[in-house]
């Protein structure tokens, strides 16, 4: 849209292993369900370290992990 510009510059990757559900849910490209997986896969499994740790969870789309990827950092 013409109307709309983002610097990428100005964009801050989200670190998937520190924030919770409620802190994840509000990025526009993670569902509440989705959120919910990652913070469980934590609890269960430890930091993650890729996306691709999620690619057999149900919540989770092939295009889905690969729209988030460039706003998700694992610091």
């Amino acid at each position: 849209r013409s109307w709309l510009t983002v610097d990428p510059q100005d964009i801050q990757p989200i670190n998937i292993n520190k924030k919770g559900v409620e802190s994840l849910k509000r990025h526009p490209y993670l569902n509440f369900y989705q959120a919910r997986s990652i913070v469980e896969y934590r609890k269960k499994n430890g930091p993650l370290h890729s996306l691709q740790q999620l690619k057999f969870d149900d919540a989770f789309t092939p295009t889905d992990l690969e729209r988030i990827a460039p706003y998700i950092c694992f610091e």
